[in-house]
């Protein structure tokens, strides 16, 4: 076959596997380092909460309800605390946090003042340097490792969902001496000096619930808690904030096949469009390399939306010049 236009229907079948290449945010905790990670999707009436990235799955105690919706476009659920009894929390046997850590967490309040604390995660009986990551009246965001505490100046009490991050870089590792920082929707929201000589150990933690104090539960919804062993930085952060909001924007891959008169053509374009893949948003500017051709793209038109008609150019012969 030489140099010339070719016009061929591609029949296109729905992948059954995700697309390639496509990217969730659960994808992006994991890849990012994540030691432990609870999504909190867990299904209605669960009596355990899974740890995606680790061996502490959590144990829901008092009023956690799982299903309800939660802050990503890709339709995740959450978990609703209800502290009307002080009593909602998620109990994990996890007994240490590093020296050097990021805690981040989607949360949302159940209302637009806070009559007192409400805990997001801590492991506050610790014996070394505690942690415990809150939001508090009037609706900012609160970070205590040990004897620091720093306060966030966004009001996060708003009734909307809002992804919120403590990095605590003890040893300096981003090369901006040892702080303490708040992120807030990606965006940093305070900074601190720390001092922390060691990881906490000898307690156990806590989602939603401070058990050292009654009335520091949390009253509203929390989603997609994750614990990573060092600082993350703004970027990675301002990418998870992104990344839950918008779905993947990476064209939907199809299989396809050939149909057309001209055998020769028709199985060498099947077999690479077969290997390769082939999506709808293929451009006209398209060239494909196959077995010593290269084909551009002139027209693509939809016929139904199983079959489009496409026309290509062979361009050149490798070994036929001028």
């Amino acid at each position: 076959m030489g140099i010339g236009t070719y016009r061929h229907r591609v029949t296109l079948v729905q992948p059954s596997a995700p697309p390639v290449g496509a990217t969730d945010y659960p994808s992006v905790v994991l890849g990012d380092g994540a030691t432990s990670y609870w999504p909190l999707d867990d299904p209605a009436g669960s009596a355990t909460v899974r740890d995606a990235a680790g061996a502490w799955p959590g144990e829901p105690q008092g009023s956690v309800a799982f299903g309800v919706p939660g802050p990503g476009a890709g339709g995740a659920t959450a978990a609703q605390f209800i502290a009307d009894n002080f009593d909602a929390t998620i109990a994990l046997p996890l007994t240490t946090v590093p020296r050097a850590f990021t805690l981040e967490a989607w949360i949302l309040t159940g209302g637009s003042s806070l009559n007192q604390p409400q805990c997001i995660f801590t492991n506050i009986f610790s014996v070394d340097v505690p942690v415990v990551f809150s939001v508090r009246s009037p609706g900012n965001v609160l970070g205590t490792v040990g004897a620091t505490t720093l306060l966030g100046t966004k009001v996060v009490t708003d009734n909307h969902w809002h992804h919120v991050a403590l990095v605590v870089d003890a040893l300096g590792a981003l090369g901006a001496g040892a702080f303490l920082a708040l992120y807030v929707d990606g965006v940093e929201d305070g900074r601190n000096t720390v001092t922390r000589a060691s990881a906490s150990t000898g307690a156990a933690a806590s989602i939603g619930g401070n058990d050292d104090v009654a009335s520091d539960f949390w009253d509203g919804a929390l989603a997609d808690v994750a614990l990573y062993p060092g600082p993350l930085t703004a970027t990675a952060l301002a990418h998870h904030y992104a990344q839950q909001l918008t779905p993947p924007t990476l064209p939907v891959v199809w299989d396809c096949s050939l149909q057309s008169a001209a055998a020769q053509v028709v199985d060498g374009l099947a077999a690479f469009f077969v290997r390769g893949r082939f999506h709808p948003g293929i451009t006209l500017e398209t060239q494909i390399l196959f077995e010593g051709r290269t084909f551009q793209v002139q027209s693509l038109t939809d016929v139904d939306e199983r079959h489009v008609e496409l026309q290509l150019m062979c361009v050149e012969v490798v070994g036929r010049h001028g």
